[in-house]
């Protein structure tokens, strides 16, 4: 989709069941050793039903949902997240973006973002995000 083809206020969103595996990996990759992400017995010292999703991983997800809706040739230009709540591991969220602002002539696209504990429909995080679309480059051979 291009940049033409959005609106403003355009919604685009999608349902995530948060898992273990998921988290292990997003960690490992970028070497959050935080107990609260993999050790049930640690979160529940701390008073939580059991470990938590990083938040880190919701930006993530973010990118994918972002490609999934505009394409390949997108690159992240700020994000601004802002946390109100947890998410456990096994709860499922809806992570919404919606486009704020057409900017045609600079390839910026402007967004906010929504993190949604389903079932409750309680917002646990939001935030700002703008990203560049990268314009086609005739590439001579």
């Amino acid at each position: 989709m291009s940049i033409e083809q959005l609106t403003e206020g355009q919604t685009f969103e999608t349902t995530i069941l948060t898992n273990q595996e998921e988290v292990s990996m997003h960690c490992k990759i970028g070497r959050d050793t935080n107990r609260l992400h993999y050790d049930p017995a640690y979160a529940k010292t701390k008073g939580l039903k059991g470990c938590l999703v990083p938040g880190s991983l919701f930006v993530s997800w973010f990118s994918g949902l972002i490609v999934s809706v505009i394409g390949d040739g997108t690159v992240g230009s700020s994000e601004l997240s802002k946390f109100r709540g947890f998410v456990i591991i096994g709860e499922t969220i809806t992570l919404q973006i919606k486009v704020k602002k057409i900017r045609t002539g600079t390839g910026l696209l402007p967004l906010s973002c929504l993190v949604i504990l389903d079932g409750k429909n309680v917002p646990v995080a939001h935030g700002e995000a703008t990203v560049t679309i990268l314009p086609d480059i005739v590439v001579e051979s």
